[in-house]
């Protein structure tokens, strides 16, 4: 457990309304800390932002928004505060893609207001702010939360305009244009194309230079690709060409591709992942394999330390050393230690010929685009990132 914020009351007839609805409050912030800080010591996160003395790091972060919702006079929501401690319990350990499973769908502020949506706000961070409920104050303006907390705001930078290199997802609503390589808003269908592209699901059309929906489901394909993850697909001839779906499990894929999570075997029809023992020839092993192409194309477990490579691959906490000329699972070295490749190292980092600690928050990243878990770099200084989650190891909302 952990020690309280110290509040004392020197009242002789206890504390007033206001003192009892604040030890009230401190009562379940406390019991909260616990929770979330128990849940990163079952994930052991041993180079998340979280782990290095999570509770008096949780329990100063809620010290100062208990006092800055005092100070603007916020309400207190002790149900969202259970909630988002269930959210953190259920995350789980592994690192989990955005999108329609991110925590922002399921936003509530601890500590909120009644502005409303648009309004000018102020706040403190993002779960204490004087919008209403269901809101995040962004930019001075109440927002909803997934066009905020889901990735990148508007005009973060998410790709590299030099290399190319990714940074960052945007935000709901937004996309990461490639001609100026930040996060902006799709135009609306039918105004003049822009510098920054029209946006993901639309196109320029070349006639009359406006920005167009991409066909859909059933319509022809012939001068642009399709929306909503359609195959554009000719017909015998190559003449005509029309938005198909995927093909799903166990149907052909000959002239369409396979819907997600599926491949295209040598018979031309859509399977999953390959399990232990099961041939890797044409499709990729699940994620917790490795396809042995030296013994049959199969899918085997990874080796451990002192067992021979598979295809250059190791078990976790392990790297592969070459030096005896067949190919050796060894410990993976530690920080300090000479190394001539990032999966050598425990911390998966080899910038200049020794194991090193990915860089931390504040830190520069402008070498390798590299920052520790939990962070991202924005293309010269690690910062939180918002779109790793919900994994508890990784996701910087809670």
């Amino acid at each position: 457990m952990i020690v309280g914020f110290g509040l004392v009351c020197a009242c002789d007839d206890g504390p007033s309304a206001a003192e009892a609805e604040r030890q009230r409050q401190e009562t379940l912030l406390l019991a909260f800390v616990d929770r979330f800080c128990d849940a990163v010591a079952a994930c052991d996160c041993p180079s998340s932002a979280f782990a290095a003395g999570c509770v008096g790091t949780e329990s100063d972060l809620w010290r100062a928004r208990l006092r800055a919702a005092e100070e603007r006079d916020l309400v207190f929501d002790g149900e969202c505060v259970d909630a988002i401690a269930e959210q953190a319990e259920a995350a789980g350990c592994e690192t989990a893609p955005s999108g329609a499973s991110h925590p922002c769908r399921d936003y509530c502020a601890v500590f909120h207001g009644d502005r409303e949506l648009g309004d000018t706000c102020r706040a403190f961070d993002e779960l204490v702010s004087n919008c209403e409920q269901g809101l995040v104050c962004s930019q001075g303006r109440c927002a909803e939360p997934c066009t905020v907390l889901s990735g990148a705001p508007l005009g973060a930078r998410c790709r590299d305009p030099e290399t190319g290199f990714a940074l960052d997802d945007c935000a709901d609503g937004l996309w990461c244009s490639p001609g100026v390589g930040r996060c902006v808003a799709p135009p609306e269908p039918g105004s003049p194309c822009p510098d920054a592209g029209c946006g993901p699901d639309s196109r320029c059309h070349w006639e009359t230079n406006t920005c167009q929906p991409l066909p859909g489901l059933g319509e022809s394909c012939l001068d642009s690709q399709c929306a909503d993850d359609l195959d554009c697909v000719y017909d015998d001839f190559g003449y005509e060409a029309t938005c198909r779906e995927p093909a799903g499990l166990g149907e052909s894929c000959n002239s369409v591709s396979c819907g997600e999570d599926l491949y295209c075997d040598e018979l031309a029809v859509c399977r999953g992942p390959a399990a232990l023992g099961e041939s890797c020839r044409y499709v990729p092993c699940v994620t917790e394999l490795v396809c042995d192409f030296q013994l049959g194309d199969t899918c085997r477990e990874p080796p451990g330390v002192g067992q021979l490579c598979i295809s250059g691959e190791c078990a976790d906490e392990a790297a592969c050393d070459f030096t005896d000329g067949v190919g050796t699972c060894v410990a993976a070295a530690p920080d300090g230690e000479a190394c001539m490749g990032h999966l050598e190292c425990a911390s998966e980092y080899c910038p200049r010929g020794f194991c090193e600690p990915r860089p931390g928050l504040g830190d520069d990243c402008s070498e390798l685009f590299v920052c520790a878990e939990g962070l991202s770099c924005d293309g010269s200084t690690c910062r939180a990132a918002t779109t790793a989650g919900p994994a508890i190891c990784v996701y910087a909302g809670w």
